[in-house]
């Protein structure tokens, strides 16, 4: 019989637990329209509302005089827009992102309209799918009841999954989908009945159709299935197979369009350029790091980074030793298949042929998540015997400080990122707001950009949600010439490029750079 010391140790560990997941439930909404929108997110709202690129640039980048509100009309809803032209411009235009968070999305918006506040909460909402997928992995791993509330709260409380789940893009529903998918996948395999199996390959396929990359996860679910070998193994290898195939068929259309598509949307080569092994070993340690510590800093250098790598490398190094030698064989080898297949797809093509994949921190997802569910499983059994047991080892004594310190620095972080209103995951957007503030006290202001490309018009449509919408602007095609009217306010060039720069130095004209980064100038006659 369980001591009352016990049963309210455990009563009182449990009621934390779930206010952690609360807590982070709750983040996700909170300042959802506080840091500015960007490029990735500027072209969700183009997709979503039915406009193309091609269109934009037709309309736009004509040389004649327009204002910021015919700019953001490319972030609301198309006369014609409807589900299927969403879906025709992302298979014409970008089928690096399949449908299924777009079309919900667009659905969304056609009901709470194309906000940014709008287009953020929805896919919030879609990432709290990840909490109760969750905690059904948990249970088909056959984990205690605290071992799963403390994988569900590193899940919720996790500040990349809180920074993800705000971000007006797939991937806090795809989050979900790995989980939904890993949990179905074990409950088909135990059961073995086709129902089950269908329910797999139908998460399958919805998550290939969310986020090409769930191709690893159902991988690694292969993987997983021939490490294990149990009695119901063999039987589960053809129904496996038959998921696997029918749902990689279904996804073949789409897939077939990645492989094809010339559209530069499409381009990856960036992700190919070399990158110096001590940069591309920083960028590994930083991106682990902002699984457990993350205060938005851009510059991975600095000595708070230093310190916390240091921590992060000691947490990773310890949990991986930990689960090798304490957990049991079949939730290691699921960790082992999940979480290391996706991180050796990546790094490897780095190390071998260059390139900077393995740099891109929510390609990841698989391996953050494998991460947080091992800690779970070591330190939620601690949490769960500490209370039971009277002495107490140093080991024990460690791993209760390290869970502690985890849960600590993941809610300040969440925190964080709630109350600021820049971030690193915003790239040079953080400098809008700026932008937006010179540029509405200046004298008749005109903006004038140049040299279409699809940057620079993610650029513009994300900048547009920021300046004030009467503001005159003056847009110019590749290879146009750029042709300053006359005017008695204030002039300048957004988001210059080296042809742009070049033709107004020929023209007579200066450009005084305001900010360090470089994205707006002031346009002047050049003296003498």
């Amino acid at each position: 019989m369980q001591s009352p010391k016990f049963f309210n140790y455990s009563r009182l560990l449990k009621f934390l637990l779930v206010s952690l997941i609360a807590l982070g439930v709750l983040l996700r909404f909170v300042g959802l329209d506080q840091r500015p929108y960007w490029f990735d997110e500027s072209f969700t709202s183009l997709w979503i509302s039915g406009h193309s690129p091609r269109a934009a640039q037709q309309v736009l980048f004509t040389g004649k005089p327009l204002t910021v509100a015919d700019i953001q009309q490319y972030q609301t809803f198309a006369a014609n827009s409807n589900l299927g032209i969403t879906i025709l411009r992302l298979i014409k235009y970008d089928p690096q992102h399949p449908p299924i968070y777009y079309a919900i999305a667009h659905l969304w918006a056609t009901l709470f309209g194309t906000s940014v506040i709008s287009i953020r909460t929805i896919s919030a909402l879609l990432s709290l799918l990840a909490l109760p997928c969750a905690y059904w992995l948990g249970v088909e791993l056959l984990l205690s009841e605290v071992q799963v509330l403390t994988f569900v709260s590193l899940i919720s409380i996790s500040p990349v999954m809180v920074v993800y789940a705000q971000e007006a893009r797939e991937y806090g529903l795809w989050v979900a989908l790995i989980l939904f998918t890993s949990a179905a996948f074990l409950r088909a395999m135990r059961l073995t009945t086709g129902r089950h199996w269908l329910s797999y390959g139908t998460g399958l396929w919805v998550g290939l159709c969310t986020f090409p990359l769930t191709l690893w996860v159902a991988m690694s679910h292969g993987c997983y299935l021939l490490l294990w070998h149990q009695p119901n193994t063999r039987k589960a290898l053809k129904p496996y197979g038959v998921a696997f195939t029918l749902s990689l068929l279904l996804f073949s259309p789409w897939l077939f369009r990645i492989v094809t598509g010339r559209s530069p949307r499409l381009s990856l080569q960036w992700t190919a350029e070399p990158l110096p092994w001590p940069n591309l070993i920083e960028r590994w340690i930083t991106n682990t790091s902002r699984v457990f510590f993350d205060m938005g800093i851009g510059d991975y250098r600095a000595l708070p980074f230093t310190l916390v790598a240091i921590a992060t490398l000691a947490l990773v190094g310890y949990v991986l030793i930990a689960a090798y030698r304490r957990l049991p064989r079949a939730p290691l080898l699921f960790l082992i298949s999940l979480g290391g297949l996706t991180a050796l797809s990546l790094v490897g093509p780095d190390l071998l042929f260059e390139g900077r994949r393995s740099t891109i921190l929510r390609y990841f997802f698989p391996t953050w998540i494998s991460l947080l569910l091992a800690i779970a499983i070591l330190f939620g059994g601690t949490l769960q015997n500490y209370g039971a047991n009277k002495r107490h080892t140093l080991a024990h004594t460690l791993e209760l400080g390290l869970i502690f310190g985890v849960f600590t620095s993941c809610m300040i972080s969440s925190l964080t990122f709630t109350q600021a209103h820049s971030w690193w995951i915003k790239d040079h957007a953080n400098d809008y707001p700026e932008i937006a503030a010179v540029v509405s006290q200046a004298t008749q202001p005109l903006l004038i950009s140049g040299n279409f490309n699809d940057q620079i018009l993610g650029d513009l449509l994300a900048v547009s949600h920021v300046l004030p919408p009467d503001i005159d602007v003056l847009l110019f095609a590749k290879d146009a010439a750029i042709a300053i009217p006359p005017t008695t306010g204030d002039t300048f060039l957004l988001f210059p490029s080296q042809e742009a720069v070049a033709q107004l130095n020929d023209s007579g004209y200066c450009l005084d750079p305001i900010g360090t980064a470089g994205q707006l100038s002031q346009v002047v006659l050049c003296p003498g």
